[in-house]
């Protein structure tokens, strides 16, 4: 009884990284979106038109850009990343054989719709909003806004936003 209760969305968060972690029977691309959601608190939209130039797999470590920062992604997520980039779908069509984009459309030079990734993922049982929304709280009680603007490509303001939902104090973070 005397343990802290866990914020709004944190045991879908979990229970839907748990899933994409695991379960094999999923693709590469869609466990890869989802625990971009779920680690990382990304858009889906933004995790739609990522490029595979984004992503660097160099000296036995795999790194992710989604801001002004290369980020180190954990294990095991890194190998499902790798995994999607050797594999990606659309990718056997005249159209898209040298496709930039870390998930391919279906049509050639356009990257997979962020719609049709919301409902892959809500078919799934990955509540993509209320995982990125949970993902952010523990972000913001981890690193001050600013530096989760920077690396995560948000603005400051929304980064603060966040912090604030997610009850984080960082205004004596300068001063120290």
């Amino acid at each position: 009884q005397g343990a802290e209760a866990c914020p709004p969305g944190t045991d879908a968060r979990l229970a839907a990284f748990r899933r994409l972690l695991l379960d094999e029977t999923l693709t590469p691309g869609d466990r890869i979106a989802g625990c971009l959601v779920a680690l990382y608190g990304q858009q889906v939209s933004r995790i739609a038109a990522l490029r595979t130039t984004d992503i660097s797999c160099a000296a036995g470590s795999t790194r992710l850009k989604l801001g002004a920062d290369w980020l180190d992604v954990p294990e095991p997520v890194a190998t499902l990343l790798r995994q999607h980039l050797r594999n990606r779908t659309n990718m056997t069509t005249a159209a898209n054989p040298a496709s930039p984009w870390l998930f391919p459309g279906q049509l050639a030079g356009e990257h997979r719709s962020y719609r049709r990734l919301v409902r892959v993922l809500h078919q799934l049982g990955i509540p993509a909003r209320a995982s990125r929304l949970a993902a952010w709280r523990e972000l913001a009680r981890q690193a001050p806004p600013a530096v989760l603007a920077d690396a995560l490509g948000v603005s400051p303001g929304t980064a603060m936003r966040h912090a604030l939902l997610g009850s984080a104090d960082w205004s004596a973070y300068a001063a120290r």
